[in-house]
């Protein structure tokens, strides 16, 4: 999916809009609004919000709600009798968490356009990342009004309301799992920077505190450049991941991972289905083997710091668990998936030592790609292929 392809999807309407398309469309006819000038365009969207917000407040008592994930169950807010209120339907995190990339860490959804979303908060973070147009983000009471490429990071338990969204108005939801909050603090933003304590404070506080951050990114194009690949990603994984993974390899804007990165590398290539560009990427281990190391060296080149290094040991894992494939399925190998991934190579074999004795593996690639597979293992272990 390229640019165009993905302005075209986001600006189609979807099911879920087309309950308040054609009452937005009445409401553009009766108001003038197409041919009011930007003054009077905010005076008519400002009284249409207050009259939408004042039936939110009838039907919730006034109170505002909570949308929250409850592992196991399908979430859902209950839909009041009301032309004004559109259904929010949240997916269960139990359903999220066999997922692999992108999904494993967090929800993506295009916000509602043609209404005004009334009051709320989140038990988790949500990024509002604003892809087009013009939306007025009412934060703790506060109006915020994002252009393309602004950001708004919340913390959970942080209220806001969304108003009146037109055609052209796309905002994009980032609701981020916990899991993925750790790892971004672990991994992306370390430091003593602005982001980083008001990340690290939302993971810590929890729950109602009311914070948040506004960022202008309009001016740097790599980051929303950064935010439409994962948005792409996330609406057709498996194509994008690709082109993502061949354009990190072959554009020489990007930095290239040294061995103390390979393992992550190397699980991206294979979960993209580009485990064969992974010929050219062992020739650091080959340097290694022609300079009759018996150990991995701390970083590219064999005149490293350290030459014996665990940073560099990749091969421990590749060998065993993606090339010859075998990898536990249960703690204590009692049952073991053996999938092998034969990339650019046309044979394997190899021994595999467990807890409950040798895995013996051998395959061979046949014309068609698919392999001839060999596995030997010992009694009572269950063998998934």
């Amino acid at each position: 999916m390229d640019q165009q392809e993905l302005d075209r999807y986001l600006h189609q309407v979807e099911d879920y809009e087309k309950l308040h398309y054609g009452e937005y469309q009445d409401f553009l006819i009766e108001t003038g609004y197409a041919e009011a000038d930007e003054s009077e365009r905010s005076r008519i969207r400002k009284e249409k919000e207050e009259e939408a917000w004042k039936e939110y407040q009838r039907i919730w008592d006034g109170n505002s709600v909570v949308l929250s994930y409850k592992p196991g169950e399908a979430n859902q807010l209950v839909k009041p009798e009301s032309r004004n209120m559109h259904e929010t339907v949240l997916l269960s995190r139990s359903l999220v968490t066999e997922q692999d990339g992108i999904r494993k860490w967090m929800i993506i959804q295009k916000h509602p356009r043609f209404s005004v979303t009334f009051n709320h908060a989140h038990s988790f973070v949500e990024i509002n990342y604003c892809y087009s147009g013009t939306v007025s983000n009412y934060i703790n009471g506060h109006p915020c009004i994002m252009r393309p490429g602004d950001l708004v990071i919340m913390e959970p338990g942080c209220y806001h309301s969304i108003g009146l969204v037109g055609d052209d108005d796309i905002l994009i939801n980032f609701l981020l799992f916990p899991s993925a909050m750790a790892t971004l603090m672990d991994k992306v933003i370390p430091g003593d920077i602005e982001l980083s304590r008001f990340l690290l404070g939302a993971l810590e506080r929890g729950f109602g505190k009311n914070n948040y951050v506004s960022l202008r990114t309009s001016e740097d194009p790599r980051i929303t450049e950064t935010l439409n690949e994962i948005i792409c990603e996330y609406t057709e994984e498996d194509r994008t991941a690709s082109e993502a993974m061949t354009r990190a390899l072959e554009d020489p804007a990007f930095h290239q991972c040294t061995v103390s990165w390979g393992y992550y590398l190397f699980r991206a290539l294979e979960k993209s289905g580009l485990y064969e560009r992974t010929e050219t990427l062992w020739e650091p281990w080959r340097d290694m083997i022609r300079a009759h190391l018996t150990t991995c060296v701390e970083s590219n080149g064999i005149k490293g710091r350290s030459d014996c290094h665990a940073w560099g040991a990749l091969a421990l894992y590749e060998l065993p668990a993606v090339i010859l494939g075998v990898r536990p399925v249960i703690p204590g190998f009692e049952t073991v998936c053996v999938r092998s991934v034969p990339g650019y190579l046309t044979r394997a074999e190899g021994e595999v030592i467990t807890p409950k004795g040798k895995i013996y593996v051998r395959w061979t690639k046949k014309e068609d790609g698919t392999l001839d597979l060999t596995v030997r293992a010992p009694e009572g272990m269950h063998i998934i292929q």
